[in-house]
């Protein structure tokens, strides 16, 4: 069983990119997307860039997608030219994989108890917020397309389905919930990330500040919060 780590990034800088890419050097195979989203034309070209430090197979690919959803489509076909049957870790340029020798043991381990076609992975703000995030480690062999960014997708069976970030602790990493007692099992669920357990870090609060301007992906998040709560009126 392989792990393919898909790295989605746009003008990141190059040191953000390659601490970045070097954070899964763990895994078996890395595909970096770099280009632009919301545009009319689609261009799409690859080239070789510079080894990790871990030499894991590294590939590098520029171009130009109408949408973030496209580009992601795009990304997952790739993978499953690489391996029809391998999982799939999401990264942005600004997030890095921590504890990623440690992964396959927790992929393997969904595979013996689930048999679904993916596995939550937390995610850690700069503020100790953390998340639960359904789309970020997938089975690509059970995926036909992105529909709205990273957060919703079309299954091989036909459904459609949503993969949110679930909070689990606001800042400070005070797990959210009504806790009873110190027993209370919500303490050992939502909690921060435990040393040895992989997970993401969003280093969004290290970006040049030119890189603070509206993104489409962003925007593509709102959506699709308007359209389940929408869906939840209705």
């Amino acid at each position: 069983m392989k792990i393919i780590a898909l790295v989605s990034v746009f003008e990141e800088s190059d040191h953000m990119l390659k601490s970045c890419i070097d954070s899964a050097g763990d895994l078996d195979k890395i595909l970096v997307f770099n280009g632009t989203v919301n545009s009319n034309v689609h261009r799409f070209k690859s080239r070789p860039i510079l080894q990790t430090s871990k030499k894991t197979q590294f590939r590098y690919y520029v171009g130009q997608w109408r949408s973030d959803a496209e580009k992601r489509t795009e990304m997952l076909l790739e993978a499953q030219a690489y391996d029809e049957d391998c999982w799939a870790l999401w990264l942005d340029g600004d997030e890095i994989l921590l504890f990623g020798e440690y992964l396959k043991d927790h992929v393997i381990r969904a595979e013996e108890e689930t048999a679904t076609g993916g596995a939550t992975i937390r995610i850690v703000e700069y503020d100790g917020s953390v998340a639960n995030c359904y789309g970020k480690l997938i089975k690509v062999s059970n995926v036909s397309e992105y529909i709205m960014s990273s957060y919703e997708i079309k299954l091989k069976n036909g459904m459609t389905v949503a993969l949110p970030n679930v909070p689990i602790c606001s800042a400070g990493g005070i797990p959210i919930g009504e806790i009873k007692d110190r027993d209370d099992p919500i303490l050992a669920l939502n909690r921060p990330p435990l040393i040895g357990e992989p997970h993401l870090l969003h280093r969004h609060g290290l970006r040049s500040p030119e890189r603070e301007a509206p993104r489409l992906h962003d925007q593509e998040a709102q959506d699709f919060q308007l359209m389940i709560e929408q869906e939840n009126v209705d």
